[in-house]
C-alpha cells in the first residue's frame, strides 16, 4: 500500500509540474520577452536570478571556441626566454622571475593550459544546471579524467612503487562509475568533488587575472 500511495504522489507532481509548465511558463515568458524588448537595458528578471550562472551560459561557450580559433599572440607573462631579450640576461634570471612569480613564462603552450582551466571553471559551474546539455557534461568529465592522468603521470617510478598513487587511483575508479545524466555530473567521491571544486575556483581567479589577455 505504501509503495502504491508513494508512486501515485511522484505520479501527482509530475503532473503538477507539467500543467504549472504549460500555464505559468508561457506567461513568464511573454513577460520577459517584452522587459528585454522595452528596457533601456534589454536585461530581463530571470536573467538576474542566477546572474553567475546566465554569465557562464554566454562567457562558456565563447571561450571553448576562443579556444580553438587561430590565435597570433598571448600576453606577456607568459613570454618564453629568449637570449636577445633584454628583460633577462640570463636564463637563471628568467627562472628566478618565474619562481617569485613576476611571471608565468612556458610560452604559448602555458597560456593554451591557463585557458582550459578557464573552460573547465565555467564548465564544472553549469554541470548541474536544469538545462545544461548532456553532450556538455560529457566533456567535463573527459577533462575530469584527462586532469587525473596528467597528475598520476608526475608521480616518479619510485613514487608509483611505493604506492604513492593511490588516491589518484581511488579517484580514477570513481571516475570511471560517475554518471554523467540528468543531474547527475558531479556523482563522483567526495574528496574528488572537492579538488574540482577547487580547481574550479582557481580557473576563475585565471579568468579575473588574464580578462584582458583574452585577445587574438
Amino acid at each position: 500500500m505504501k509503495r502504491i500511495l508513494k508512486a501515485l504522489k511522484k505520479a501527482f507532481w509530475a503532473i503538477w509540474r507539467i500543467c504549472d509548465r504549460i500555464v505559468n511558463l508561457p506567461r513568464c515568458e511573454i513577460k520577459w520577452f517584452f522587459q528585454k524588448v522595452l528596457r533601456p537595458d534589454h536585461i530581463s528578471d530571470c536573467e538576474l536570478w542566477n546572474l553567475g550562472e546566465h554569465l557562464a551560459e554566454i562567457i562558456y561557450p565563447k571561450l571553448k571556441r576562443f579556444k580553438r580559433m587561430e590565435r597570433h599572440g598571448y600576453p606577456i607573462e607568459f613570454s618564453e626566454y629568449d637570449p636577445d631579450d633584454p628583460a633577462w640576461l640570463s636564463k637563471k634570471a628568467y627562472d628566478a622571475d618565474i619562481k617569485s612569480g613576476k611571471i608565468v613564462g612556458g610560452g604559448p603552450d602555458m597560456w593554451e593550459k591557463y585557458i582550459d582551466e578557464m573552460i573547465f571553471a565555467f564548465g564544472w559551474q553549469l554541470a548541474e544546471g536544469i538545462e545544461w546539455k548532456k553532450s556538455e557534461r560529457r566533456f567535463i568529465h573527459k577533462n575530469i579524467g584527462k586532469w587525473l592522468q596528467e597528475e598520476k603521470a608526475k608521480f616518479s617510478t619510485k613514487e608509483l612503487l611505493q604506492g604513492k598513487d593511490q588516491k589518484i587511483n581511488e579517484w580514477i575508479e570513481g571516475w570511471k562509475r560517475a554518471k554523467i545524466d540528468y543531474m547527475q555530473v558531479h556523482n563522483y567521491p567526495s574528496d574528488l568533488m572537492w579538488k574540482m571544486y577547487k580547481r574550479a575556483e582557481n580557473g576563475f581567479k585565471i579568468f579575473g587575472e588574464y580578462f584582458r589577455g583574452l585577445w587574438d
